[in-house]
């Protein structure tokens, strides 16, 4: 006696049941049938880009990565929304398609910005990086929303991908999260913001989000954890590389640092944020490779953490992470390393770093 029903039958039996089947398909022996976010095992695994894609960053060196959600953080008045524009503008191939050293993946689809904390300061900030032959160029490939979503997107997280849809956008830049959701420092909250995020990745759409850092206190006078990220824990934890801008409101010089980065985390480094003109530079000297190329007696390892971390006494993982930097480097022909035979007692010297190639000009970093 055969035993086989439809997939139908079988759906009309589960409804009965008062189980619903409408988020996902039940197979019936052809692929047609099946959802689209169904992959097989070996589609998953094993057809998937080794390297993390860069859409903002080279190497190992990432601060987006595609598929993954970018949060700037910091306090008020330290620039991020410049930091956010400059990033947009370059996004799209309005501006040079280098930040900070990093190079930015330029697209060919429309981003879409929500303007919804503070749309005039907004507006005057994108007018100070632009001029008037850009009007064709903004028109065609970037599309603002004014003020705060019509949606929480923690209680609506599905409505955010039709959002992009509607104005033909590839990638989502919103300014700021803390006036599209309600209740941030609610657990709720949190998992419907993640939601939002895992509905726009598998959709294609990238996103780009600014917010805010915990308020300081005596004990905590530099919020500098991923957990001094405002809100729920899961807000944070669900973005792939969380950037703190850290200084007074205002200041023209802040610092830069990677409180989660997807790869390596680049800085820590100073800016020069210019508010009038919408520039944003990285200080000379605050990079590494300028620091070894300054260093005519090379640099060990622990020498290098010192710089990128502005500590007298690195840890073990600042030590490996300037290790790996400096190892880069090597790898690229920009430095080399002397290996030292010598010893302090039983401990072997630390071996060095040289910026200039042992034969051939110095390259610059790209």
């Amino acid at each position: 006696m055969s035993l086989e029903v439809s997939s139908a039958e079988l759906a009309e039996a589960l409804r009965r049941q008062g189980i619903a089947v409408s988020d996902f398909a039940i197979p019936d022996g052809s692929s047609s049938g099946s959802h689209p976010r169904l992959i097989d095992g070996a589609a998953f695994v094993l057809d998937t880009p080794t390297e993390t894609p860069a859409l903002w960053g080279q190497h190992e060196e990432i601060v987006w990565a595609g598929g993954e959600p970018l949060f700037l953080v910091g306090p008020i008045g330290v620039g991020k929304t410049t930091l956010m524009g400059c990033l947009a503008l370059a996004h799209v191939g309005i501006r040079p398609a280098r930040l900070l050293g990093f190079p930015v993946r330029t697209t060919e689809e429309r981003l879409l910005y929500v303007a919804a904390d503070r749309p005039q300061q907004i507006r005057r900030s994108f007018a100070r990086m632009v001029a008037e032959e850009d009007r064709d160029a903004l028109r065609e490939r970037i599309a603002f929303w004014e003020g705060p979503l019509e949606f929480d997107l923690a209680r609506e997280p599905e409505r955010l991908v039709p959002l992009a849809r509607s104005a033909g956008a590839g990638s989502v830049f919103i300014d700021s999260l803390k006036d599209v959701a309600r209740d941030l420092v609610k657990d709720e909250t949190g998992t419907g913001i993640t939601r939002a995020y895992g509905h726009a990745m598998t959709a294609g759409i990238e996103l780009v989000i600014n917010h805010h850092q915990r308020k300081t206190s005596g004990e905590n006078a530099k919020p500098k954890r991923l957990d001094d990220v405002y809100g729920s824990t899961f807000i944070a934890a669900g973005a792939g590389s969380v950037v703190l801008l850290w200084g007074e409101p205002g200041d023209p010089v802040v610092q830069l640092s990677h409180l989660k980065p997807p790869a390596d985390p680049i800085g820590p480094f100073d800016l020069v944020i210019d508010h009038d003109l919408g520039a944003v530079e990285v200080i000379e000297g605050t990079d590494l490779l300028a620091v070894l190329r300054s260093a005519p007696a090379g640099m060990t390892a622990d020498d290098a953490a010192r710089a990128l971390f502005s500590v007298s006494s690195p840890s073990k993982a600042q030590r490996e992470r300037a290790r790996r930097r400096l190892e880069r480097y090597c790898s690229r022909e920009l430095a080399h390393r002397r290996e030292e035979t010598g010893h302090r007692g039983a401990i072997k010297a630390a071996d060095r770093y040289f910026a200039t190639p042992p034969s051939g000009a110095q390259e610059p970093l790209e």
